[in-house]
């Protein structure tokens, strides 16, 4: 005998079954983890950190103020400590906001490409 989907306590209580089947299933333990603070190359007045991974490692890049306009700054973190930064551009006409900020793509040969938005 086949379902009437079309009578709706028939369609309500087949999910309800369905729903009561996926609740049983047994839930296999998560490995426990441990959250450890890194301690960021930027200065505490930076602007847009974003964070990037890749197979080469993991970038952090920054915009940071300077006495005028701001510097595009980035430093790798090798497992242990983050590199010296470094910067990729000076300005005083990048879009320093929430919403506009420049990242990094890293390249599996040692290249980076960057992109950053500036005032015309």
């Amino acid at each position: 005998m086949a379902f009437d989907f079309s009578r709706p306590h028939i369609g309500t209580l087949a999910l309800g079954i369905t729903v009561v089947l996926f609740a049983c299933a047994p839930v296999q333990a998560q490995q426990p983890f441990t959250v450890e603070p890194l301690v960021s190359p930027a200065p505490g007045s930076s602007l847009t950190g974003n964070l990037v991974a890749s197979d080469t490692g993991l970038y952090l890049s920054w915009l940071e103020s300077l006495n005028e306009g701001h510097a595009f700054r980035f430093a790798i973190w090798d497992g242990q400590t983050f590199s010296e930064p470094q910067t990729i551009h000076t300005s005083d006409a990048f879009f320093a906001n929430w919403a506009d900020f420049g990242s990094m793509l890293p390249f599996a040969d040692d290249r980076l490409a960057a992109h950053w938005l500036e005032k015309a």
